[in-house]
Formats: structure tokens, sequence, C-alpha cells
């Protein structure tokens, strides 16, 4: 028994899915850690905990979506189990939320960006980018597909306001990339390649994105304040506005 999920040493597989499954909808069920058990750990799925240096740490059994940085000179008391009191509490009070990481420079960008990457399972390689008007944008250039990105706004991330800092919650960051860049944008460009695209007028990709964001499994575990958000942008490519 693997905390939130049942292993079988002799067939080397896992007998039950992680508990939070359903906002992975590109990876089984039955994986561990993204299948990436050598540098990732995962003892329930649940809410997830990173170093400031950008490197995932665990998640705890609090299903709120947060995603939480664990101060530097917290983190040689974590590996050398010297925690006292209760662990959680312990946790969360030496931690800080995502956004206010990257707005304080707890974090580098370039540390932030590994947070990103995390949730990232478009198969397109991030970079940062702080000049488009966005929080991400999915970067075409031709037809040469090695040269995809997804540009990330880290700076505009930090700060975008809606009842609550929107990418201070994997449910809100994994839809909004996933959903809306990989599934709304990408998928879209691979089903009627370069020219067709892009024959689209780009307030119609966007709408088409947006609604892919709205169908998505993971819409249903986004916050109030991110659901209004993506609301308000879709009304505004509807009406022709701009970003």
């Amino acid at each position: 028994d693997f905390g939130a999920r049942l292993y079988s040493p002799r067939t080397a597989t896992w007998l039950s899915p992680a508990p939070l499954a359903e906002k992975y909808y590109s990876i089984s069920p039955y994986t561990y850690c993204a299948g990436n058990p050598v540098n990732l750990v995962d003892s329930s799925g649940m809410t997830d905990y990173f170093s400031n240096f950008g490197i995932y740490l665990f998640s705890d059994d609090i299903l709120n979506g947060e995603i939480r940085i664990i101060y530097e000179n917290y983190l040689k008391d974590f590996f050398n189990g010297d925690l006292t009191g209760d662990l959680i509490l312990t946790l969360y009070s030496n931690s800080v939320p995502f956004s206010r990481a990257v707005r304080q420079d707890i974090m580098s960008q370039e540390s932030a960006l590994k947070v990103y990457e995390h949730y990232n399972y478009t198969s397109l390689p991030l970079v940062i980018d702080n000049s488009i008007g966005g929080n991400f944008q999915f970067n075409n250039s031709g037809k040469d597909r090695s040269l995809f990105r997804i540009s990330v706004n880290i700076e505009k991330n930090a700060r975008t306001y809606e009842d609550g800092y929107l990418m201070d919650n994997y449910f809100n960051l994994a839809n909004a990339l996933n959903a809306h860049e990989g599934i709304g944008h990408f998928d879209l460009y691979l089903r009627l390649g370069f020219e067709k695209y892009k024959r689209i007028q780009a307030n119609v990709r966007e709408i088409y994105a947006t609604y892919s964001q709205m169908i998505d499994q993971s819409w249903e575990y986004t916050t109030p304040g991110f659901k209004k958000r993506v609301n308000k942008y879709l009304e505004k490519q509807i009406n022709g506005e701009k970003r």
C-alpha cells in the first residue's frame, strides 16, 4: 500500500487509479508521477508542494488545488525529517502561494517555469515570454513543428487576480495550459494543418480554445474566480474585442 494507491510488486503495476486522475486527462489513471518516479514523488495525489527552485516535492491530503512553495531555509529541516507539531500545519506555515513566491522573488522565473512544466502535458516545450498579451500563448512560427512552443507570461500570471490569484491553483493552471493551449490550439492545428489553421480568424480560434477549456474535465475543479475570468474573456472574443 503506497498511501493513495495499491501496488502489486509481482506484476509491477498499480491496482487502483490515482484519486485525482481526472485532472490529468492525457495520462493513464494508473500511472505514477506522470511516468517519472525517479524525479517525482506523489504520496496522495492532492495539494502540491515545490521547493523555491521549482522542484516538485510531494502532495498532501488536502483537496484544494493549491500550489505552494516551501522556503529555502526550511528545505534542510524537511529533508532531514526535523519536523515538529502537525505535519500539514507545519508545511503550510513554512510555505507561500506560488504567485507570491514569484512576486516577492522567493523563486526565480526560471524556477517558476519548472512548476509550469510539471503540469504541462501538451508535448510542447514551455518558454518564458513576459511580452505576450495573455497568460499563455501557442506559438507556431511555420510548418516546422520542432519550433512550436507555448509561451508563459510568468509576470502576468503571478499578478492575475479574480477573487484570488488564479495561478496558485493547479486546476486553473492545468486547464489554461493543457485544455486551452494544448487542445484548443495545438490539437486544432494538428487536425487542420498550417494553411487551414491560419485562415481561421484569431478571435474564432480563441473562442474554440476557450470552449475547449469549458468542456474539459478539469473545468469542474477550477475556482469560481477562474471561471468568471474565462467567461469574461469568451465574451470579449465573441464581441471581437482584443485581449
